[in-house]
């Protein structure tokens, strides 16, 4: 996650040195959107291996009463 941040801004810094300020905001929306796309994926992950463990402790807890 931090090297898609470091990358993403990198680019940034590029697309300013362009001199272009539409090509700098462009660039800043496309950095800003990739951002919140990875911290959106990072979260679908966290959630569905919360799901996992939570099922599996639900399954351990059935063998037990068993």
């Amino acid at each position: 996650m931090l090297t898609a941040i470091i990358l993403v801004l990198l680019l940034i810094s590029f697309f300013f040195r362009m001199g272009s300020a539409t090509v700098g905001a462009a660039s800043v929306a496309a950095a800003v959107a990739t951002v919140v796309a990875l911290a959106g994926i990072a979260v679908i992950v966290r959630d569905i291996d919360d799901m996992r463990s939570e099922i599996e402790t639900s399954m351990k807890e059935v063998k037990v009463r068993k």
